[in-house]
């Protein structure tokens, strides 16, 4: 447990400080745009220190986050390659904002031509752009949305530079590459958002599922539990008023990431793998409701067995006292016992059905269910029965549930 706490806490004091050194990138990047407008209009710049230090604040954490990086490959982090790969790319873009930096602010502003070139800058980005991918679970999509919210900040702050030049041609140039820059980057925004709140929805109703089936196998379902007639009213109510509705919002889920995928979502591999999570788990939560049935079933089979068996025995002891007081030849003189023996032939008959009760009785026992055998364990080993089907080529999770849910439990 100690090797796990210590990576949870290496990874989120990564993350803060990898944040900072996006929120200082940013920052400086912001100002030296300000700055390069200002002497582009001959004015003096603003930023000159505040970037300096902005730039070695991130050198800094650089140091510190290749470090975390190093540990968290060594804990054996499953991202660690990753982690290692954005701390480069951190680096580089610190490092293009160094050489930016001196030179903004060392070279002598020539009239007409840029102090920055914008193209290159552009350039730059559009290939950044060009090689995101998208995160495997909902998380790192969070994570990426974040990301490209800042990213696509940095791109609409370079709008106000294209057109500060004299040069028509110059400028006409780098419109187009901001233009193509500024739809790919508002692409990849929708498709980020789009995908967040596709996984979002699934991760809801996976959740929901698996508690669901959490609450079903924790259930006490043995013959201590008399409660089980809230629970069936509370099955049939679920069954007659909720199913339908969430069936309909598991079919709207594989409906929209059909409608994603149709649409050359580029996220198609995580949206396929969320909606066969969610197939998986609705078709085992439909199996787990057949199994609620069937228990329901034979708890209130095995409950309504007993209650007839004792009832069966309070009579039969009734009958036997009444009996032996009733034939009890003392205290009776020999006219009462020749109306007794005339009435044995009723009697006989009585006892005929009784008998006929008592066999009833032994037959159905054979088969109710055991439900004692839920909460103890039985000196042999039983059968044990599947109350719903399952696939007999793969013992798979659902499988492994399932057999919680069998006649026996042992």
């Amino acid at each position: 447990r100690a090797p796990s706490t210590e990576l949870s806490a290496l990874i989120e004091k990564l993350q803060k400080d990898a944040d900072k050194v996006e929120k200082y990138i940013y920052d400086v990047e912001q100002n030296l745009n300000k700055d390069v407008s200002k002497i582009n209009e001959g004015k003096q710049p603003l930023y000159q220190d505040d970037t300096n230090k902005r730039i070695l604040n991130c050198l800094e954490l650089l140091t510190s986050l290749d470090d975390d990086a190093h540990n968290a490959k060594r804990l054996q982090h499953p991202q660690a390659e990753m982690i290692e790969q954005d701390m480069k790319q951190l680096r580089e873009r610190v490092m293009k904002l160094k050489e930016d930096h001196d030179r903004i602010y060392h070279l002598t502003r020539t009239e007409g031509v840029p102090s920055i070139n914008w193209g290159n800058i552009m350039d730059e980005k559009l290939d950044n752009l060009n090689n995101k991918g998208f995160g495997q679970d909902l998380p790192t999509v969070e994570n990426e949305v974040e990301e490209h919210n800042i990213f696509h900040s940095e791109v609409e702050a370079l709008a106000p530079h294209i057109s500060n030049y004299s040069d028509k041609e110059y400028v006409s140039g780098l419109q187009m590459k901001y233009n193509k820059l500024l739809a790919n980057s508002s692409t990849r925004q929708r498709n980020l958002l789009g995908l967040r709140d596709y996984m979002q929805r699934c991760t809801n109703e996976l959740y929901w599922m698996d508690q669901q089936a959490e609450e079903r196998i924790n259930y006490d379902w043995s013959d201590a539990n008399l409660d089980y007639p809230a629970r069936q009213r509370q099955y049939e109510n679920f069954i007659s008023k909720c199913l339908e509705s969430k069936e309909a919002t598991i079919t709207k889920l594989n409906d929209d990431g059909d409608a994603l995928i149709a649409a050359q979502h580029p996220g198609k591999n995580v949206i396929e793998a969320h909606m066969e999570a969610v197939h998986a788990d609705w078709k085992e939560y439909l199996n787990l409701l057949i199994c609620e049935e069937n228990h329901l079933k034979h708890m209130n089979e095995y409950h309504k067995f007993h209650k007839e068996a004792r009832d069966t025995q309070d009579l039969l002891k009734r009958v036997d006292t009444e009996a032996s007081q009733k034939y009890n030849p003392e205290f009776k003189d020999v006219y009462q016992m020749e109306g007794l023996i005339r009435e044995l032939d009723d009697q006989a008959k009585a006892m005929d059905l009784f008998d006929e009760r008592v066999k009833a009785l032994e037959k159905r026992s054979l088969q109710v269910s055991p439900l004692k055998y839920r909460r103890e364990t039985p000196q042999k080993l039983l059968p044990i029965e599947a109350l719903c089907e399952f696939d007999t080529d793969e013992v798979n999770k659902a499988f492994q549930k399932l057999i919680l849910f069998v006649q026996t439990i042992q």
